[in-house]
């Protein structure tokens, strides 16, 4: 879909797909891709669906995905590297409401989003806001995030994780009330322990874990341990907490069992990891500098 130029944190570019092309792609970024006219078919983990104008797909990044274009295709692609997602985790989980939109637009069941009518015109507004927005990137940088924001919770709303939305769930269970609890409650171990989850929710210990596998792709425990991972790279770039002060208000009764979790998990251990975060962006403040993850 054309290269991509060199941008900061955020970048919304106008891509244009010739009738037939058909094509892999594969980008160092996060990317939403706007269709705003034109049809064909977009195929991802193993899955292919047809798209429309108003047709809405998030793709992480370097995930590849594959494109083919039955008429003239025009896309809309608003794209973020890591550092662009980082700034907008911290917004979002300042917002229960929207606290679980990542991981919605990343489940295998949300391939496409599809908008209801009304939804549907805010989101091309937003789109194409940020698009003029883009003629002045280094003016408008921190503006984008809040409409990026806007754009998700128009998204989320729209978002389930496979449920349909006229039929109930197994005990009338929502996978998104459990996200929510446990996002709520990164920082409080005993708020997540899987009896305590399955006591909360109502729902039998292995039919909990079963059913979050199921939804998610991953196992409740393993979910729990990433998330509170990436929340606490998250205050290693954005504070200037100690090591231990942040390991101790994630409930991490020992530090050297967080060092080795983290650094398997991210390849470095704490203390680099913030080193190179600094080294990356040394004009920031602690408070301003972004994660990685």
């Amino acid at each position: 879909m054309g290269s991509l130029k060199q941008f900061r944190a955020v970048n919304v570019q106008k891509v244009m797909i010739n009738a037939g092309t058909s094509q892999d792609i594969v980008n160092d970024f996060y990317e939403f891709l706007y269709i705003c006219s034109g049809t064909g078919k977009l195929r991802k983990e193993g899955q292919e669906v047809s798209f429309e104008n108003g047709d809405i797909f998030f793709v992480r990044r370097m995930k590849r995905y594959h494109v083919s274009a039955v008429s003239e295709v025009e896309v809309i692609s608003i794209r973020f590297t890591e550092a662009g997602k980082s700034v907008l985790r911290g917004l979002i989980d300042k917002n229960s409401n929207v606290v679980v939109s990542f991981s919605k637009a990343q489940s295998p069941l949300n391939l496409k989003v599809r908008l209801e009518n009304d939804d549907l015109a805010l989101a091309k507004k937003v789109v194409f806001l940020m698009l003029e927005m883009n003629e002045h990137p280094e003016k408008n940088e921190n503006l984008f995030y809040f409409q990026l924001l806007t754009l998700i919770s128009v998204i989320e709303r729209n978002l389930s994780f496979g449920e349909n939305k006229n039929s109930k769930r197994s005990g009338g269970k929502s996978i998104d009330k459990i996200l929510k609890h446990i996002h709520k409650n990164l920082k409080d171990p005993q708020m997540l322990s899987l009896p305590g989850l399955a006591e909360t929710f109502r729902m039998p210990l292995h039919q909990l874990s079963i059913y979050f596998k199921q939804e998610m792709g991953i196992s409740i425990k393993g979910y729990i341990g990433r998330e509170r991972l990436r929340s606490t790279a998250h205050l290693l770039i954005q504070t200037a907490d100690t090591i231990s002060q942040i390991c101790r208000s994630f409930g991490y009764a020992d530090e050297s069992h967080f060092y080795k979790r983290f650094k398997k998990e991210y390849g470095l251990s704490p203390s680099d990891y913030r080193l190179k975060a600094s080294s990356t962006n040394p004009s920031e403040t602690p408070s301003d500098r972004l994660i990685s993850e």
